[in-house]
């Protein structure tokens, strides 16, 4: 029999959960609980089902309750299925419960591994908010001085979930940090709906200003600040294209850090309407709406929809400022497969970027899953492979 150790064993754990999670982030308004299926990724990934009687037909959306400071009233009847699903307990004043036991985290390590490319240690940013970054190191650069390019990472978990620290995200960080020789700060922002949006988009705008005071040693020795790129998963990938458009309106205030461009992994982004992804998507075994429903819930601010700006970036045609993009002549990639019930918002997303004359680079592909990059190194190393081109291109 096969022995993990520990650290494995909570990365294959966190594994699970990513998957299971953020695959169904997008689903604002819908309570069906899948059917059975055959398909590969339920196997593979033991999907578990709660025992419950659901409507068969797409639900109607349902208006947000303005209670508690949250858009939705734990105190009230509601399906206690997405809360069972993503293992939290909704708190009479708003808040949530996270069970521990589901969420594991691992610390940073700066102690050279040969069985590591990349070494990381965590920096406080602001303590009032406890708000942190967990910063990245290929091992063959430390005896270097070679300027790095820098690389902000966002990690995804529907805004209410997740951490720099969680197995998952703290692998790819330094897997993308060795395999494309560059330093990574990974952002530990604040989770709603404790801190709603747009608080994660302040946070992670507050470490961009943070990296540009080059006050950490390892940011002052080893980053690159004229090459700066913005990533992130899932939710990650909204805040990041949310932040990339605060960032507009600080540019010289961000110098000498200069941001290139900006990769959206598989972004959650929604919208009123639903699309033909999100509807083949109703019977699939690891996209439980009512999940999605409760997330966005969550995140948004009090009394928003799934029409707000936060949710849908394409309204109105998008942000006035993305001709600032254009000018400034950043790059924007959007990365998606057909398998993620995202996809149609991310292609919309996609066009409506090149039609206000972005940089827009897209790299969607057959199959997969939401957070398929996360598990397939196949599929991660071409996300590598593309941030790798902007930063020679640049």
């Amino acid at each position: 029999m096969i022995q993990l150790n520990t650290e494995t064993k909570l990365t294959f754990y966190a594994l699970i959960l990513i998957c299971l999670v953020t695959i169904q982030f997008y689903f604002y308004e819908n309570d069906h609980i899948p059917a059975k299926s055959s398909s590969k990724f339920t196997n593979d990934y033991h999907v578990h089902h709660i025992n419950s009687t659901q409507p068969s037909k797409i639900p109607e959306k349902s208006s947000p309750t303005n209670k508690n400071n949250t858009n939705f009233d734990h105190t009230k009847s509601f399906d206690p299925f997405p809360y069972q699903f993503l293992h939290i307990a909704g708190n009479p004043d708003g808040t949530i419960t996270r069970l521990k036991e589901f969420f594991p985290t691992i610390p940073a390590s700066n102690n050279i591994d040969l069985n590591s490319h990349s070494i990381s240690k965590d920096v406080l940013i602001d303590p009032r908010k406890n708000t942190w970054v967990r910063i990245f190191l290929p091992q063959k650069s430390i005896k270097n001085s070679k300027k790095l390019p820098i690389v902000v990472f966002v990690h995804g978990g529907g805004f209410i979930l997740y951490s720099a620290a969680s197995p998952v995200f703290h692998n790819f960080c330094a897997e993308l940090a060795s395999q494309l020789d560059v330093l990574v700060i990974s952002v530990e922002y604040r989770l709603a709906p404790e801190n709603r949006l747009p608080a994660a988009y302040e946070d992670v705008f507050e470490a961009l200003l943070w990296v540009k005071d080059g006050k950490n040693e390892w940011v002052k020795k080893y980053g690159n600040f004229s090459k700066c790129i913005l990533v992130g998963q899932s939710a990650g990938g909204n805040i990041v294209y949310n932040v990339m458009l605060t960032a507009l309106d600080f540019v010289n205030d961000l110098k000498p850090l200069t941001i290139v461009g900006s990769v959206l992994i598989q972004p959650a982004f929604g919208g009123i309407e639903r699309t033909g992804s999100e509807l083949r998507s109703v019977n699939d075994p690891v996209t439980p709406l009512a999940v999605g429903d409760l997330m966005w819930d969550l995140a948004l601010p009090v009394g928003a929809g799934s029409g707000h700006e936060f949710c849908d970036p394409t309204i109105g045609g998008g942000s006035d400022k993305l001709g600032w993009v254009r000018e400034l002549g950043w790059w924007v990639v959007v990365v998606g497969c057909d398998g993620d019930p995202l996809i149609d918002r991310q292609i919309r997303v996609f066009e409506m970027l090149k039609k206000n004359g972005v940089i827009a680079k897209s790299l969607f592909t057959k199959g997969g899953y939401h957070s398929v990059y996360l598990v397939d190194p196949v599929q991660r190393r071409q996300i590598f492979a593309y941030i790798e081109k902007i930063f020679r291109e640049i």
